[in-house]
């Protein structure tokens, strides 16, 4: 059980704290109060102190939902700023050395070390980014995607905009996303996959990219993804993810983990952290199979 000191607004009367443990954090001690302590303030900021927010309103390196007006949790953002030469570099000039993206979050929180190893190889420069061009999965997604984003654009009535756009954190420069796009009405994060059917669900499919949809969330403060899914079984689904500021936190001490490892060559280990299990707000299934 962790000791964690709180720091609570005296004109909040009523509130009653359980401690709980947060299980499966990794082995290193001062490592697992820090995260365990931010994220328990980190909620109990948002609790207390909700912020309206819009589309990237994090100009100073707050997040409203998750940070509220609590200091300390501005701090935290501040010191995972780390110092280093490719934050003065323009977006335009970013190349995916530069930074940590959805993708590579994916596999930050992941149980692959092998992989983990290899990302941590090219962000350093040490190896060439994989060859996907002979993975046929991954290209059928990148030839659907145009598919992927009419077929969702016909069926809910929304536009998809800022295709392929890069956006850099305003605060933490080493973190980017490249967006499929962006849901217009709503400015949820729009993400386009392909998925082969005899390995699909909702849940495992949700589980799987819920790294990646919860770091573009937190680089551009949206408040929700749609995960837009086009299976080899001829079916098209729609999932909504909200933005989860426990998972966000999380997420975030494991990139700025190993992102230190990139700065001072020191090889990375898994995270070892268990990560809650995704909320899924809706979901829409078109059968298409039968057509």
């Amino acid at each position: 059980m962790l000791d964690l000191p709180l720091h609570l607004r005296d004109d909040m009367p009523g509130i009653a704290l359980e401690p709980m443990p947060i299980e499966g954090l990794g082995h290193e001690a001062k490592l697992d109060d820090e995260i365990g302590g931010e994220v328990l303030r980190l909620i109990l900021a948002a609790f207390l102190a909700p912020q309206p927010q819009g589309l990237v309103g994090r100009r100073a390196g707050r997040n409203p939902q998750c940070c509220g007006g609590d200091a300390r949790a501005r701090e935290l953002e501040g010191v995972m700023t780390l110092p280093f030469e490719t934050a003065r570099i323009s977006l335009k000039r970013l190349s995916r050395r530069s930074f940590i993206g959805g993708s590579d979050a994916r596999i930050i929180m992941g149980s692959d070390e092998p992989a983990l190893l290899r990302l941590w190889r090219e962000k350093r420069g040490e190896v060439e980014p994989e060859d996907l061009s002979g993975n046929l999965v991954v290209q059928l997604g990148l030839v659907t995607e145009p598919l992927n984003r009419h077929w969702f654009e016909r069926n809910t009535g929304h536009v998809i905009t800022d295709v392929q756009r890069r956006v850099q954190h305003p605060v933490l420069r080493w973190m980017a996303a490249t967006l499929d796009g962006m849901v217009e009405p709503t400015g949820a994060v729009f993400e386009a996959k392909f998925m082969l059917p005899w390995s699909f669900s909702e849940v495992i499919a949700a589980e799987k990219y819920m790294p990646q949809l919860q770091h573009n969330m937190w680089v551009i403060n949206a408040k929700a993804a749609v995960l837009s899914i086009i299976t080899g079984g001829g079916k098209w689904v729609e999932i909504t993810i909200p933005a989860d500021c426990l998972y966000q936190h999380l997420l975030l001490a494991a990139e700025k983990k190993f992102w230190r490892c990139v700065e001072n060559g020191e090889p990375p280990r898994l995270f070892g952290v268990e990560p809650p299990r995704p909320r899924i707000e809706a979901v829409r299934i078109v059968d298409m199979s039968a057509s």
